[in-house]
């Protein structure tokens, strides 16, 4: 298969799965059944955490949910100003980057698993390559990127959310 149409398989691939968990209209739930992102995570990692930082968490997560539909779209046509801004934006939603009060930092790093902590770094790392890649218009390196960021949501959800995603509660972390 050339490089363009593996390319072109990818960003197809990567839309579909982005575009699974788009909610269905009307319902106020996504097409595999789980409350729309932010309405809270159930019997989770994040179950631990105070409201306030829960709230906060939940917040981010229904962000970048939408900021990675958008970035599907974006890569499918090649918008690379476009890409760049919002993998940028995602990169900066880091919640560990965010305005927490000291008491509050203390708090999140005491209660989640470090290893949360790991990918969701990872996550926000691959998000600054992607808005590299998209800069430097490379459309096969965007994708490869992308897929990667797809591939942190579906670990992450796993792991530490299985109750709110059923569906991967077996997928094994890549």
């Amino acid at each position: 298969m050339r490089t363009g149409s593996r390319w072109s398989l990818c960003v197809v691939l990567m839309i579909l799965l982005v575009s699974w968990s788009a909610p269905v209209e009307g319902t106020g739930q996504h097409e595999h059944g789980s409350p729309e992102a932010g309405a809270g995570m159930h019997g989770d990692a994040a179950d631990a955490l105070p409201a306030d930082l829960r709230a906060l968490l939940n917040e981010e997560m229904r962000l970048i949910d939408g900021a990675m539909g958008e970035l599907g779209s974006a890569i499918a046509v090649g918008d690379w100003e476009d890409v760049a801004t919002i993998a940028t934006s995602i990169e900066e939603s880091f919640i560990l980057k965010q305005s927490l009060t000291p008491e509050q930092g203390e708090i999140l790093h005491s209660t989640l698993p470090s290893r949360f902590v790991e990918m969701d770094m990872a996550f926000h790392g691959r998000a600054a390559a992607l808005s590299r890649a998209a800069a430097a218009g490379d459309a096969e390196i965007a994708a490869h990127h992308f897929s990667r960021l797809v591939e942190g949501c579906i670990n992450c959800h796993a792991e530490y959310a299985p109750g709110r995603f059923p569906g991967l509660a077996k997928v094994p972390p890549a």
